[in-house]
């Protein structure tokens, strides 16, 4: 890469984590890598910290356990949602991307797995019945 494409990407990972980038995350707009990588491990590096900070702020104010376990089946519950989303798009990156060749399936999978996981998570922090 020479200095004007280096400048070019740099430029583009600005727009990272903004709500434009998102749509086109949750969109398929992006290339498979961003759509996987990103989308799997780059929002739950930001997610998960906020969702621990959030239960410490309601632990240091007082806020009793029922109300915290219903605040964190709530967030997990917009974490499954997010990942339903992600799982839409990443299956949607994988069919243009056929040079790829199977590791875009192993990608669908993994993302998949990730999905049934939150949600078997935010359905017992919710008290539902799975």
């Amino acid at each position: 890469m020479d200095q004007t494409e280096w400048e070019k990407a740099a430029e583009a990972r600005k727009e990272i984590f903004r709500p434009k980038w998102f749509g086109q995350l949750l969109r398929g707009e992006l290339s498979l890598g961003d759509t996987f990588w990103i989308g799997n491990f780059g929002v739950a590096l930001v997610f998960v910290p906020i969702s621990f900070a959030v239960m410490l702020l309601m632990t240091t104010l007082g806020i009793n356990e029922q109300i915290q376990s219903i605040a964190l089946g709530v967030i997990a519950a917009f974490f499954a949602l997010y990942w339903a989303a992600l799982t839409r798009a990443v299956f949607k990156t994988a069919l243009r991307t056929p040079q790829v060749g199977g590791w875009r399936w192993l990608g669908v999978g993994y993302t998949i797995l990730q999905l049934a996981a939150v949600t078997i998570f935010a359905l017992i922090l919710t008290g539902s019945s799975i």
